[in-house]
């Protein structure tokens, strides 16, 4: 079934080559930003799919530069009028439309607290860039089915070429190359995620499970779930699920598992197996190969979706208008 949706998931191999092909003049830019004050912290400012986003950023910056990168709470400055020295800390707004007004207040209070400030939005004349100091547009093209796929995936490849940018990544120019090239084969083999919907085509809850970059995929397919498939899907870190919410899980429970990854590998077959003895019915889709793993969440993010799409005509939704939902969210 061709939907909006999946006709724009289609489009995620250009949007990518797109941002690949601005890859120097990107961290260039980010780079003249911070010249004269390297940050010594970060904080980001997000929602929704941007927020998983952002989770990757808390993981590659603090990764690349070796810095403190927390997840900002925009009431603290909307609501709870916070102040204070933010000299030395780079402030990340990320949303695809730039229009949230809590996101667009939070990062203009910190911009004017002394905090540099960066935009990533897929609309470069927004508030969101009007208050900061740096956009990076997504460059993505209009996206019009409710559940935001390319440009998630732009916001995600963004965050890397901001690590990038800031500290070093071990980030091959090959793997960054072949980016596309993957996302590509991904899109042209959906029956993997087409057998598992019909599969869980039932299912009343999802758990989506991984370790470190691969939270962030983790997370964003347990959204586009939730939204699409109207199943309650949560994305977890092995960790956090050991440390209680394990107990919660019932036999014949699905739960996909993300472990592209060989560093969290081990961590993940350590929990399935636990999972496995509960008797859960553990799946996985086929992992992405030959790529950087800083970009393991890009394509990773991409079966996801596909998951998300194929279950939600699986059980009879249509992805593109997700009921109460909208395509902007104005939050304050």
């Amino acid at each position: 079934m061709q939907t909006l949706m999946w006709l724009e998931m289609l489009e995620q191999p250009a949007v990518l080559d797109r941002f690949v092909s601005r890859w120097d003049a990107v961290l260039e830019a980010v780079r003249s930003l911070v010249a004269d004050d390297p940050p010594r912290a970060a904080v980001t400012l997000a929602r929704g799919s941007s927020d998983n986003a952002a989770t990757l950023a808390r993981y590659l910056v603090e990764r690349a530069v070796g810095c403190a990168v927390a997840s900002g709470s925009p009431s603290l400055w909307t609501r709870y009028g916070q102040d204070g020295d933010y000299r030395g800390v780079l402030a990340l707004g990320i949303s695809q439309s730039g229009s949230t007004p809590e996101l667009v207040a939070a990062l203009g209070r910190l911009r004017g607290c002394g905090a540099a400030t960066i935009a990533v939005t897929n609309e470069p004349t927004s508030p969101l860039a009007d208050v900061a100091q740096l956009t990076i547009s997504l460059d993505a093209g209009p996206e019009v089915a409710v559940p935001a796929t390319k440009t998630v995936t732009a916001q995600l490849l963004a965050v890397v070429a901001l690590a990038a940018a800031l500290g070093h990544l071990d980030l091959p120019a090959a793997s960054l190359a072949a980016l596309p090239g993957a996302v590509a084969a991904v899109l042209a083999d959906p029956a993997p995620a087409t057998d598992l919907a019909a599969r869980w085509r039932n299912a009343r809850s999802l758990l989506v499970v991984a370790r470190g970059p691969l939270i962030a995929a983790a997370q964003e397919t347990a959204l586009k779930v939730r939204e699409t498939a109207g199943v309650l899907a949560v994305g977890t870190s092995t960790a956090d699920l050991v440390h209680g919410p394990i107990a919660a899980v019932r036999p014949g429970d699905p739960v996909l598992l993300f472990d592209a990854d060989p560093a969290i590998r081990a961590d993940v077959t350590e929990v399935e197996q636990r999972l496995l003895a509960i008797g859960a019915d553990v799946r996985r889709l086929p992992a992405a190969t030959g790529i950087a793993d800083v970009l393991l969440p890009i394509v990773e993010t991409v079966r996801g979706q596909q998951l998300a799409h194929e279950l939600a005509i699986a059980r009879d939704r249509l992805p593109d208008t997700p009921t109460g939902l909208s395509k902007i969210t104005l939050t304050a």
